[in-house]
């Protein structure tokens, strides 16, 4: 009897045994599954907030401490590119061609960066700007004198009208003296496409010196101006204000070189008796050759020989009589105040007249009575149009020009058949009362200005190979004879480098 009750009661214990550890099993799978459950969730809350790098192939795939690394891209593509021609600061007014004449000119770039790891917001590009020079077109000298007149300025912005690069909008601006290169830091965002400007500007020469300007127009006119630049794309790690989702390799992007770009100019007038026009007037000197700078000015488009030293207002038209003024307008246009004499030729309403009248007025010195227009007794009709290449006393006439003047006495029957070359740049005689009064372009007088036919072509030696030509020597090529616009180097003929040389037309 007590042994039975003694094994139901060790039953019961054991039952009881079993029941609590089912239940301890049950409680430790409960407890564990209850944080699984709330971390999870908080995981998939967050992981919707930042997200990890896209999955890309295996050789790109990148995670946090896998090891391997996601490039970093640099994109600098062409935006723009110019199509004018550069010259020197202040030189716009003397451009033989101002449609294609800038003081500064530039290209646009499309700059931008990127890489897979969408976490990377922004990054620092650094772009450095080191060198810039003029290297001659044909044999790639470097006039390392004139460095310090390049100006390279880099600008960063946008279009506010896409695709129209006269639209760009500044958002930094940075200028440089090729003598000083240096760097400028741009924050972008990843995909962000920025308009980079690479402007080149070169600072005019001074005047002082005739020989050494016209080395420096050479140099200039002769030459590519040429920009090399380096980048580097920043680690986008140091911009980040989230978790490192990846490592990046940014080896290809440091340090890398673009360029060199290159910018072209184009020729200009010199002269050593141009002097710039002050507005209001100014004190100048007899035979200086006056020009106007500022485009909002009336006078703007034109030269203005003084021809007697003193105070010269422009636009003081009142004060004086036309006869009286001290300067005169180069023109072939006629213009009420500017000196005409026996057989001076204009131009009035698209025909050519000269002064047929019989009175010399060269005798008003150092002025002339002011003469009527062509519609007047005193002009007679001469051709038909205004192409005719007849001399104009106060018209600019330039390298190679050819004229041709009364052979004999102005008017009547005289033919007109005398033929003069111009072998100056800014050739203009507008004071006839100078050098005893001579009236036309006659060499004998204006020898170095004027030649006729056989003595340019007696000027005009054949065309050497080897050596270098000053600007307004003249050669033989070809069976043609041309002058030299520009100064050039060995090897430069009218066929490799036109712009240097001029074909003259002789009769």
């Amino acid at each position: 009897m007590l042994n039975e009750k003694v094994k139901e009661e060790n039953l019961m214990k054991e039952k009881i045994a079993k029941r609590l550890k089912s239940i301890r099993i049950f409680l430790i799978l409960f407890i564990f599954t209850i944080p699984s459950f709330i971390f999870g969730q908080a995981f998939a809350y967050w992981a919707g907030i930042i997200s990890a790098p896209a999955q890309v192939n295996d050789a790109m795939q990148t995670t946090s401490g896998s090891g391997k690394e996601i490039p970093v891209n640099f994109t600098f593509t062409s935006s723009y590119t110019t199509t004018f021609k550069l010259v020197p600061i202040g030189c716009y007014v003397y451009a033989y061609d101002q449609t294609v004449a800038k003081e500064e000119v530039y290209n646009d770039y499309n700059m931008s960066w990127s890489t897979t790891d969408a976490t990377a917001l922004e990054t620092n590009v650094n772009m450095a700007f080191v060198s810039a020079g003029l290297y001659d077109k044909r044999g790639g000298d470097h006039h390392s004198a004139y460095t310090n007149y390049i100006q390279v300025k880099f600008e960063l912005g946008t279009y506010a009208t896409p695709g129209d690069h006269t639209s760009f909008v500044t958002e930094q601006s940075t200028t440089f003296n090729a003598q000083t290169p240096g760097n400028v830091n741009y924050m972008l965002q990843q995909n962000q496409t920025k308009i980079f400007r690479l402007a080149v500007s070169m600072i005019d020469y001074p005047r002082t010196n005739q020989t050494a300007y016209l080395n420096y127009k050479s140099a200039v006119v002769n030459s590519y101006l040429k920009v090399n630049l380096r980048y580097t794309v920043s680690n986008p790690n140091l911009y980040k204000s989230t978790a490192f989702w990846a490592s990046f390799n940014t080896t290809n992007v440091t340090n890398k070189n673009l360029g060199p770009y290159q910018y072209e100019a184009t020729s200009y007038a010199y002269d050593p008796e141009f002097e710039e026009y002050t507005d209001g007037g100014g004190y100048y000197n007899e035979g200086d050759i006056i020009v106007v700078t500022n485009p909002n000015s009336p006078y703007y488009g034109y030269y203005y020989y003084v021809l007697e030293t003193g105070w010269i207002d422009l636009g003081n038209d009142g004060s004086e009589q036309p006869h009286k003024r001290k300067w005169a307008k180069c023109t072939k246009n006629y213009t009420m105040s500017n000196q005409y004499d026996r057989g001076d030729f204009v131009v009035w309403e698209g025909n050519i007249y000269y002064w047929s009248h019989p009175d010399d007025h060269h005798n008003f010195n150092p002025h002339c009575e002011t003469i009527a227009p062509p519609t007047t007794t005193h002009w007679t009709l001469a051709f038909s149009n205004d192409t005719e290449n007849v001399w104009f006393r106060h018209h600019t006439y330039g390298y190679g020009d050819v004229v041709k003047w009364w052979n004999g006495n102005p008017g009547g029957t005289t033919p007109i058949n005398l033929y003069y070359v111009s072998i100056a740049d800014v050739n203009t005689i507008n004071d006839i009362t100078s050098q005893g009064n001579n009236l036309s372009p006659d060499p004998s007088d204006y020898s170095s200005q004027w030649v006729t036919v056989s003595q340019f072509q007696s000027r005009s030696a054949a065309f050497s190979n080897t050596r270098a030509y000053n600007e307004g020597e003249s050669i033989l090529y070809n069976g043609k004879y041309y002058i030299a616009t520009i100064a050039t180097v060995a090897g430069r003929n009218p066929d490799n480098s036109p712009n240097h040389w001029k074909l003259v037309n002789l009769p």
